[in-house]
C-alpha cells in the first residue's frame, strides 16, 4: 500500500483581489499581473496579513502592527543594515521583537522579527521561517505547503529509475479535454497542447522500501468570511486616519471663523497681561552684538518687516538691549529667541506650580482619540502692560 502523505497544505487569503492597482491598465507588453502568495496568520493572537517572500533572508514585521497591538519590542545595540534589491536602496533596522506565530506547521512558536515600516502587509516571512518549517510555495495554485519533516527532500535524484530497471509507475492518462476536444477522432500530433500548469508532482514506486518524494497528508481550507479583514492592520490604520482627516476638514470648515491666518495687529488687553517686575529698575544689562548666519539673513529680514508692519515690534533707541538669535526650524523657517538671562536674574520670580507631565501623559495615553492644540506665535498673542514695554528691548544685526 502507498505511504500516507506527509505534507500539510495551507490555503491563504491572497485569492481575493487585492485593493491595489488595476490589471487592465498594465501595458500589453508586460506579462499578466500575478499576485504574490499572501496568507492570513496569527501573531500573538492577532490576525495579520503576511507575505511569503522567498527573496527575503529576514523575517520582518510592520512597525504599525507592533504599535497598534502594543507588542513588546526592544532596541538593538547596533543598527542592522538592510539591503534591498534596488541598487543604492538601503536602510537600517533599529528595533526587533519576539512574537508567537500560528500558521500551518508553526503552532504558537516564538519567532524573532525585525521591525520596519512595511507597506501593505503586517509581516513578511522570509527564507528563515520557510526553512525552519519546510515551507513550499505553490505560485500556480496560490497555496502554501508545509512539510511534516522540513529536512525531507521532495525528490531524491539517487532513486530515479534507470532505463535498465524500470519500476512500475502509476501513470495517469491525460484526458482529451486537456487538448481542447471532446471526442477521440483527431490526430494528436497536429493538436497544440494547452500550457502545462505547475503542480506538486509525486511519483509512487512499487517497492517494499518507503519511496522518496513528498505527498499531501492534509488539506486545510480556510473560507473567507464577510467579516475577515482583506487588508493589513497597518493599512486599516491608514484608512482610519483618512476618515479622521475628512472629519477634521469638515470641522475646520464649520469653525473657520475661529481659525485662519493670524491678524497682523496687536492683541487686545485681556484679564491676564504680561508684566516685567524688575528688582533694580536702574540695572542695565551688558550689551553684546547680535549675530545672524548668512543662510537665515533673508528670513530674518522678512520677519522683522512683518512684525514691524503689524506693530508687534517697534524700532527704538535704548541704552542697553538683549541680543536676539535666529534658531532654524524643521520647515526651514526661523524661531527668534532673545537671550534675556541677565534681565531674568533681575526680575521678581512669579513661580507657578507646573503640572506633572507623567500624569498628563498617562491620562492622554488612556484616551482613544487625542487632539493637540498648537497656537501659532503664542507669545505674540499676549499683550504687555504699557509701562513695561521699554523693558523688553532687544538687538538684532539690523537694528534695535
Amino acid at each position: 500500500p502507498a505511504a500516507k502523505p506527509i505534507v500539510t497544505r495551507e490555503s491563504n487569503v491572497s485569492n481575493a483581489k487585492a485593493p491595489f492597482g488595476d490589471a487592465s491598465k498594465v501595458s500589453k507588453h508586460r506579462p499578466p499581473l500575478v499576485h504574490p502568495i499572501v496568507a492570513k496568520i496569527k501573531i500573538n493572537g492577532y490576525e495579520a496579513k503576511a507575505l511569503f517572500d522567498s527573496g527575503s533572508t529576514a523575517d520582518l514585521i510592520s512597525a504599525s502592527f507592533v504599535d497598534t497591538h502594543k507588542l513588546p519590542s526592544f532596541k538593538l545595540d547596533e543598527p542592522s543594515p538592510l539591503q534591498l534589491a534596488i541598487t543604492g536602496s538601503r536602510g537600517k533596522i533599529n528595533r526587533a521583537c519576539f512574537v508567537k506565530v500560528i500558521h500551518g506547521a508553526c503552532s504558537n512558536k516564538e519567532r524573532y522579527f525585525d521591525i520596519l515600516n512595511i507597506d501593505r502587509y503586517d509581516a513578511i516571512l522570509g527564507t528563515s521561517y520557510q526553512k525552519d518549517f519546510g515551507v513550499l510555495l505553490d505560485v500556480s495554485a496560490n497555496e502554501v505547503i508545509y512539510k511534516t519533516n522540513p529536512t525531507q527532500l521532495i525528490f531524491n535524484t539517487k532513486e530515479i529509475p534507470t532505463p535498465k530497471k524500470k519500476p512500475a509507475l502509476l501513470v495517469r492518462k491525460t484526458p482529451l479535454s486537456t487538448y481542447g476536444i471532446s471526442h477521440s477522432r483527431f490526430v494528436k500530433d497536429k493538436v497544440l497542447a494547452s500550457p502545462k500548469i505547475g503542480r506538486l508532482a509525486t511519483v509512487n514506486f512499487t517497492r517494499a522500501t518507503e519511496p522518496s518524494g513528498v505527498k499531501i497528508v492534509k488539506t486545510v481550507h480556510t473560507e473567507i468570511c464577510q467579516d475577515d479583514p482583506l487588508m493589513p492592520a497597518s493599512l486599516a490604520v491608514s484608512v482610519q486616519d483618512t476618515i479622521i482627516d475628512r472629519l477634521r476638514d469638515k470641522w475646520m470648515t464649520s469653525t473657520k471663523d475661529l481659525w485662519g491666518p493670524r491678524p497682523l495687529k496687536l492683541p487686545p488687553f485681556r484679564e491676564i497681561n504680561h508684566s516685567v517686575p524688575l528688582i533694580d529698575e536702574n540695572y542695565r544689562p551688558t550689551s553684546r552684538p547680535a549675530k545672524c548666519p548668512e543662510q537665515f539673513r533673508q528670513a530674518y529680514i522678512d520677519k522683522i518687516n512683518t512684525y514691524t508692519e503689524a506693530g508687534w515690534w517697534q524700532r527704538a533707541s535704548v541704552p542697553a538691549a538683549m541680543p536676539m538669535m535666529p534658531i532654524p526650524k524643521k520647515d526651514n523657517r526661523i524661531r527668534t529667541v532673545v537671550d534675556a538671562r541677565q534681565r531674568n536674574d533681575n526680575t521678581h520670580k512669579d513661580v507657578t506650580p507646573f503640572p506633572d507631565q507623567n500624569v498628563i501623559r498617562r491620562d492622554v495615553a488612556r484616551a482613544k482619540f487625542r487632539s493637540k492644540l498648537d497656537q501659532a506665535d503664542f507669545f505674540e498673542q499676549i499683550r504687555i502692560i504699557p509701562e513695561d514695554v521699554g523693558k523688553t528691548a532687544f538687538a538684532t544685526p539690523f537694528g534695535t
